[in-house]
């Protein structure tokens, strides 16, 4: 695609991203992602595909050391990211790390309110 002059967008890089992961290979992932720091793809796409694919696979832990490493790369996770997040970790069995997490959000007003309802927390 590079080779004749055409540049992958957001949706392509997060294909990718999300395929890489599928497979484990978070590795790749990350050198995708630094590749795309000073270009104008949105990088949170990417986060949000990695980290759904690693909950997917049960991997959280693995997705939260993603998480952290994005983090330290200016990159912030939204509503949708820690969602997925906090379903992975209590599917995983996780459950007291989901609620630190769930009560963390909503102490720094991080969450809406339907989302709060949405996890029974009010």
């Amino acid at each position: 695609m590079v080779n004749k002059g055409m540049s992958p967008n957001t949706i392509i890089y997060s294909s990718i991203a999300c395929a890489l992961s599928r497979e484990g290979r978070i590795n790749k992932v990350i050198q995708m992602f630094d590749s795309i720091q000073d270009t104008t793809i949105r990088s949170d796409a990417v986060l949000y595909a990695v980290i759904s694919s690693l909950c997917k696979r049960g991997e959280t832990d693995r997705a939260i050391d993603f998480l952290a490493y994005m983090v330290s790369n200016g990159c912030m996770p939204n509503e949708s990211t820690y969602t997925i997040l906090i379903r992975g970790l209590a599917s995983d069995g996780f459950v007291k790390e989901a609620q630190e997490l769930l009560s963390e959000l909503c102490s720094r007003g991080a969450l809406r309110k339907h989302l709060m309802w949405h996890f029974g927390i009010v």
